[in-house]
């Protein structure tokens, strides 16, 4: 027999068994039917069993448990946990274990193996599910089972604490654990429980990461650990443990750094509305409780903390900082600055004058030595700078596009526009690249002990390029736009990227193979909605650990630092976030480093409208007292702050006396009699438009260096403007004329201060236009700057890499589409109906892009070249829209097109099945919110009038908060799916020639009331009497 023949009898086994589980579980459903008899914590562990024996799943990734609650003890329910192995009832036995707050442990544990031994001895028939025979058996016998156990306990004791009194010493030990999370109940009140009957001191932190801490003798916290260790846990281990033997309880009382015994803690800022368990644990609140009991020590040994009471001496010598570094800027007027702090002033070491806006500054210098060289970029030119400030490079490179992004590397230069990649050495050019998508960024691998150079470009075609000798050597396909490169100093191999939807990734290259791990580092988390774009990453060793932090900058202002638990950027990393804070201007760079004093780290921020700030290391009220003055001298910081508060009064009183001036002379410059001119302002705005894969939405961003007055809105296409929680500036609408061609007339009124607006709406496929948008800032004379952004035909579609083959196995629906077009026409008018084409193509023959419906999840295949065209999807819709847009613009250049089409009735029940599920869970939705709104106008004000009610209501009135909240994220989706559908309806039989707008009325009413054979039938017929070919 081969290996495949086991496998096979194997997976037969699992299956069989499987079966048998789920239809004993089915069983016991229906005897203990009460509420609460019979609990399962996680639903989708059935799923998952039933998805395994259809064969839709190749991998099993839970067991079957739940529990029963009876009441076998009086006023007192007793809770029998059964979690089932995926090779019972014929070769493996189930895990049965009694819990009750009144039973202690060693007594729960006796109990457990006396089931264990009634399942031996009395169960004869194995091949058949038997927990419904022990569950019985517990119910008969329990009385009897507590006293054969209590009386075996009492028994055990007495030799116990008879060695306990005798000359062996006692051995005190504290447990840290720490795991990768910690929500479930069950789990918390076994912690909890375990905890307290073991006398153990200590406290627990659930949610993400979990933290634990037990004291007590050594034999009670180990079997603590035995405990708690078996539960399934994602990832848990014991981080540190402190042992020291005792000679009594005294000593051993005074070793406890947790004298209250064991209690759940939260470290968390708390919301009225939110779930604890579920917030962010507030390191601040964290290190205050530690600090409190005297265990400051183990920050170091849980995230890599340095203890705060550390002399500053020991912490200078540990991390091997030196002094005071210096920081370059570069800014939008081709100003280069380089400047330092010294006692807290700020000194400019040099400064150019204005030039060319400068888009990268870098650091360089010959390979293995110091990069204390400044290279800037500005247009296609490159200069360097040496730390006194004088000029030693100006180079203008060969590029006939804007530099957008550079990279140096000992004598190698990387720059890149927005489509041409150049290397140079030595200033001689040695490569070039022409990329079709937009390169976002460009960084360089240098592996270690060798010449190579690998270059990545990240592409807004969502891939990674990697070049060598300037020829691509692989494509790395992403779920998102790339945003950001970064190589870790010292690292070969390994590249972090970030992205538009908020993510870090890890990639680790085998430059040896085209072998490609890649590890998510930050991903959108739970509770924390979705996350703003990264616009830079940088890692540094902020605590002096020898392990470098991660430092990530994002769009709306938000900047988070991570404790990477991992050596070397190994895989499997534990990122555990440490500090975030918004300071609501897109973040342009930041980079860690020693500026403020000797010795302590910070990491350097510059915004977008040019805020630079730190944000150290130093614990601030260690340096100053409740006085204002310095409470202790610390090297590197002055001795009293009072002088610092005068010169920064002084300097904004100047600041403030020469705008006044300045101001006066404007006026005097406007005036009627004055030759003066008024100049308007140009300002640069830093925007974002993306699509939402999440939200099937478009997020709109805009920024400027001043504060906003207002924002006017103009679309000659229907869009639905959305709120947006960040959002403060107050919206009105205008009501549009038709003749005048607007579908959306709105402005934000800005409040006070506000440089940054964030925007969502929603499209309609198949409507086409333009969304002009007017920015006025708050300046004289008044002004406003009107951007642009096409709103395509197809909107809703991304680009896909990895189609996989069930996706292309659909049946399809094809367009074919022949004549004198070129294959640069049909690309042109490829990328002014569908989001995410390359703007240019460089490709000879034939090419074929495969794009996705994001709300739905439709398909939609292009293959074009010169002269012909086909196109396949799943959706009728689809297709007419191509075929609308493409005829339409033809006509424009009176190119004559032959159409032809293939409409697969097949597609429809497929589509429809495809979004079943959403309809299902949407309705259900919008009719539970009305029911819950109808519940809630009762006023039911007791117990006794609530349990008058049905089961469901008091279920949706529970639940109503939830319930609510969901419904207001999306009021208006189910109308958004009937929209679909309807114009589904209508494409199919517009290209039959017929029309079926009268029909419309009954299909919303299926759609209310659904059912997925009525539907399928509904599509398939259209009456002889409704036919009109005048409409199509």
């Amino acid at each position: 027999m081969n290996d495949g023949d086991e496998q096979e009898i194997q997976k037969s086994l699992i299956k069989n068994g499987l079966q048998k589980q789920l239809d004993e579980f089915q069983m016991l459903s229906a005897i203990f039917c009460n509420s609460g008899e019979l609990q399962v914590d996680d639903y989708s562990c059935i799923d998952n069993l039933n998805g395994y024996i259809n064969d839709e799943i190749d991998r099993l990734n839970t067991k079957l448990d739940y529990r029963f609650d009876l009441p076998l003890l009086p006023d007192q329910k007793v809770q029998i946990l059964v979690e089932l192995p995926h090779l019972y009832p014929a070769l493996e036995l189930p895990r049965i274990v009694i819990r009750s707050s009144v039973i202690p442990r060693d007594q729960e544990r006796m109990l457990t193996a006396k089931i264990e031994q009634y399942i031996e001895e009395e169960v004869v028939e194995r091949e058949e599910p038997y927990v419904f025979q022990v569950v019985g058996w517990i119910q008969d016998n329990f009385t009897e089972l507590l006293q054969m156990t209590g009386e075996k306990k009492d028994q055990q004791t007495a030799p116990i604490k008879r060695s306990a009194t005798g000359s062996e010493p006692i051995v005190f030990e504290r447990l840290w654990i720490y795991s990768h999370h910690l929500k479930s109940k069950t789990k918390r009140q076994t912690i909890i429980k375990t905890a307290r009957d073991l006398h153990l001191s200590g406290f627990s932190r659930p949610g993400k990461p979990a933290i634990i801490c037990v004291e007590g003798p050594q034999t009670d916290t180990r079997e603590f650990w035995r405990t708690i260790k078996p539960l399934k846990w994602q990832k848990i281990q014991i981080k540190f443990n402190e042992t020291e033997p005792v000679n009594g309880e005294n000593e051993m009382a005074a070793l406890r750094h947790f004298e209250a015994g064991f209690r759940e803690e939260l470290f968390c800022e708390m919301d009225e509305d939110s779930d604890t368990e579920d917030q962010p644990m507030s390191m601040g609140l964290f290190m205050k409780f530690l600090e409190k009991h005297g265990c400051g020590y183990i920050k170091k040994e849980l995230f890599g903390f340095q203890n705060s009471n550390e002399s500053p001496t020991s912490y200078g010598s540990n991390s091997g900082y030196k002094q005071q570094q210096k920081v370059a800027i570069g800014d939008q007027d081709g100003v280069l600055q380089v400047f330092s702090m010294k006692k807290d002033e700020l000194q400019v070491h040099f400064k150019t004058l204005p030039n060319e806006k400068i888009a990268s500054v870098k650091l360089g210098g010959q390979s293995g030595s110091v990069a204390d060289k400044i290279f800037t970029a500005s247009e296609n030119k490159v200069r360097g700078f040496n730390k006194k400030g004088k000029l030693f490079l100006a180079f203008e490179t060969s590029l006939t596009e804007t530099i957008r992004s550079m990279c140096v590397s000992g004598n190698d230069l990387l720059v890149c526009g927005n489509h041409v990649y150049n290397h140079y050495r030595d200033c001689k050019e040695v490569g070039s690249y022409l990329c079709g998508d937009v390169i976002v960024d460009v960084a360089a691998l240098c592996p270690n002990n060798t010449s190579r150079l690998i270059t990545v470009l990240a592409c807004s075609g969502r891939v990674l390029r990697i070049l060598e000798h300037a020829r691509v050597r692989q494509t790395l396909e992403l779920e998102s736009v790339p945003t950001v490169l970064y190589v870790p100093k010292g690292i070969g191999d390994r590249i972090l990227c970030g992205f538009s939807d908020g993510s870090v990734i890890l990639f680790h290259l085998n430059l040896l193979s085209t072998e490609v791990k890649r590890e998510v580092l930050v991903a959108d988390r739970e509770g924390e909605g979705i996350l703003s774009a990264v616009t830079c990453i940088a890692t540094y060793d902020l605590s002096a650990d020898g392990k470098e932090e991660l430092i990530v900058g994002r769009r709306d202002g938000t900047l988070q630092v991570f404790a990477m638990n991992s050596d070397e950027y190994q895989f499997e990393m534990e990122c555990t976030q440490i500090y975030r804070e918004n300071f609501n201007e897109s973040i342009s760079a930041l980079q860690g480093g020693c500026v403020g004093a000797t010795n302590y780290t910070e990491v350097v921020v510059c915004t977008y409208s040019g805020r630079i700030f730190g944000l150290t290391t130093q614990c601030i009220s260690k340096s100053l007292g409740d006085n204002g003055t310095r409470s202790e001298k610390i090297a590197g910081t002055p001795i009293d702050s009072s002088a610092k508060l005068q010169r920064i009064r002084a300097e904004i009183y100047e600041l403030e006396q020469t705008i006044a001036k300045e101001r006066e002379r404007y006026q005097l410059s406007t005036q009627a009699l004055s030759s003066g001119l008024s100049a308007i302002p140009m300002l640069p705005i830093n925007d974002s438009f993306v699509l939402s894969k999440e939200d099937a939405t478009f997020l709109l961003s805009l920024e400027i260096p001043t504060p906003i007055e207002h924002v006017l809105l103009q679309c000659d296409a229907p869009i639905t403007l959305l709120d947006v929680e960040k959002n403060t500036a107050v919206v009105s609408f205008s009501e549009c004329d038709k003749l005048s061609g607007n579908s959306l007339l709105a402005s934000y009124r800005c409040q006070l201060n506000t440089n940054r607006i964030d925007l969502k709406f929603r499209t309609i496929e198949g409507q086409t236009g333009t969304l002009q948008v007017y920015i006025t800032p708050n300046l004289q004379p008044k002004c406003c700057q009107l951007k642009r952004y096409p709103i395509k035909p197809l909107s809703l579609h991304m680009i896909v890499h990895n189609a996989t083959d069930e996706m292309l196995a659909r049946p399809m629906n094809t367009l074919t589409l022949k004549g004198p077009f070129s294959q640069a026409e049909m690309h042109n008018w490829m990328i002014n109906s569908i989001p995410e084409l390359p703007e240019k193509l460089y490709e000879s023959g034939k090419v074929q892009y495969t794009f996705k419906h994001v709300f739905i999840g439709t398909m939609l295949i292009c293959e074009y070249g010169k002269g012909e065209a086909t196109f396949r999807s799943d959706n009728i819709s689809t297709i007419s829209i191509l075929k609308d847009f493409i005829t339409k613009e033809a006509t424009k250049k009176r190119i004559k097109l032959e159409i032809s089409t293939s409409i697969n009735e097949s597609t429809i029940p497929s589509l429809i099945k495809l979004i079943e599920p959403m309809i299902l869970h949407y309705n259900k939705l919008t009719k539970d919110y009305q029911l819950a709104q109808a519940l809630l106008d009762l006023d039911i004000r007791d117990d006794e009038e609530f349990n008058t009610l049905s089961e469901e209501y008091r279920s949706l009135i529970r639940n109503q908060q939830a319930i609510g909240t969901e419904f207001r994220k999306q009021p208006t989706i189910l109308n958004r799916i009937y929209g679909i559908l309807t114009d589904l309806y209508i494409d199919k039989f517009k290209f039959k020639g017929v029309n079926v707008k009268t029909k419309l009325p009954q299909l919303i009413e299926l759609l209310e009331n659904y059912s997925y054979d009525e539907l399928v039938q509904f599509y398939s017929v259209v009456k002889a009497g409704d036919e009109n070919t005048g409409d199509v």
